[in-house]
């Protein structure tokens, strides 16, 4: 079945329906339409006279008015899929084809910006009309091994910069476009040993078009000493990842089960003209600064592994659970102004849970543990700004957990 991703974020909506029909071909097809209206404040507070933002409890009247916009979004898609399995290949060969037609549309007006000197301002209407494939060729070493092949393309739709200071002068609301990625993926499915291990290798490459970034530049075609604003823009060119995922699971013994999981990740994105930070020294004057970028998020190798043993007990399943993860250096966020402070991260945590389950209870069954994170305490940067801020990911904590179903 098709799963539709909602927008996070919905004021007003109208009911979704999804209409989902099975053929004797045995295909799917799937229908779904969503409008959406969104009113609201953004409660955006800027100081043009110095750059960014100001504090948003800040005193002064005139620095309190903000952005009041409406938006309307539009959404209509509708995707078909089928496998087939072409005589003449012992049923081994199986090829999925999908497709997806989107219909999107947004638009809306700025109510009133008193700041950026701007009322009843349109918002440049969004249109997007387009098909999205995938593919998939699989063929069947065995029954419990195969081999695929699949190519997909999707994309992420473009908006407008309504909570950044992207309004200059003369008022107008910046757009950014849509993001596409195009993906294929080689890979291999396999059990052994009587279904006790699994083995699933996939290797991909992925092409994104327009990566939609946040910067700070100079709105383009604004007078020169112009202070720098946040936007959300595309990257020019194509943002190019590859990498391979290895997933093993392994029962080693009765009710002991052994997984571990490592995936390599090489992440490019195109040169982007440097935007400018602007950044207060010392003796309160505001200087500007190019920004570097660079891949976040994108740790160049990680592992995971878990061990789960469980068993019978007079009064139910006992059970034991241990999990942890490391990961390679890498960067949490993809901008750095020119010599601040940047922590590039490494994660390393241990997670463990012991309990009993299926505790009867007459009219339930309770479900009774113990748990700890973090059980090293190990004290490692999560994230950081970009700047000069660090956020510190949490110490060791544990408790008790009940829960009763019925």
């Amino acid at each position: 079945m098709q799963t539709w991703l909602k927008p996070s974020w919905k004021v007003e909506p109208s009911p979704l329906r999804v209409a989902e029909a099975s053929f004797a071909w045995d295909g799917v097809v799937a229908v779904a339409a969503e409008p959406m209206n969104n009113t609201g404040s953004a409660n955006l507070v800027r100081n043009y006279a110095t750059y960014a933002f100001v504090n948003p409890f800040y005193t002064s009247a005139a620095a309190k008015l903000g952005i009041n916009t409406h938006e309307n979004s539009r959404s209509f898609a509708i995707f078909a899929q089928d496998t087939f399995t072409p005589a003449g290949f012992d049923d081994k060969l199986h090829l999925t084809l999908g497709m997806r037609y989107t219909d999107d549309n947004k638009g809306g007006v700025r109510v009133t910006d008193t700041v950026a000197g701007a009322s009843g301002l349109a918002l440049k209407e969004i249109a997007t009309k387009r098909f999205d494939p995938a593919a998939t060729i699989g063929y069947d070493l065995t029954d419990l091994n195969q081999v695929y092949l699949r190519y997909s393309r999707a994309y992420k739709a473009g908006g407008y910069n309504l909570t950044s200071s992207a309004v200059g002068t003369p008022p107008a609301v910046i757009n950014f476009g849509n993001e596409q990625n195009q993906s294929i993926e080689i890979g291999s499915k396999n059990e052994f040993f009587d279904r006790k291990v699994r083995l699933n290798v996939a290797a991909f490459y992925s092409m994104l078009k327009n990566l939609q970034m946040n910067v700070f530049k100079v709105p383009d075609g604004a007078p020169v000493g112009t202070t720098p604003q946040s936007f959300t823009i595309n990257a020019p060119g194509t943002t190019k990842t590859y990498g391979v995922e290895v997933e093993l699971n392994a029962v080693v013994a009765p009710g002991l089960t052994v997984g571990v999981n490592y995936a390599y990740l090489h992440q490019k994105i195109p040169t982007i003209t440097p935007a400018i930070d602007p950044a207060v020294v010392a003796n309160g004057t505001t200087v500007l600064t190019p920004a570097i970028y660079f891949p976040s998020n994108a740790p160049r190798h990680s592992i995971s592994g878990s061990i789960d043993y469980e068993t019978s007990v007079g009064i139910g399943t006992a059970y034991l659970h241990l999990d942890g993860a490391y990961t390679s250096m890498f960067n949490t966020t993809n901008r750095q102004g020119e010599n601040l402070y940047l922590v590039p991260r490494r994660l390393a945590a241990i997670n463990g849970r012991v309990g009993i389950r299926e505790i009867e209870l007459g009219m339930g069954k309770l479900n009774l543990s113990v748990y700890a994170n973090n059980l090293t305490n190990t004290q490692q940067v999560a994230t950081t700004s970009g700047r000069s801020d660090v956020f510190w990911m949490p110490p060791r904590t544990y408790g008790v957990q009940a829960t009763v179903s019925f």
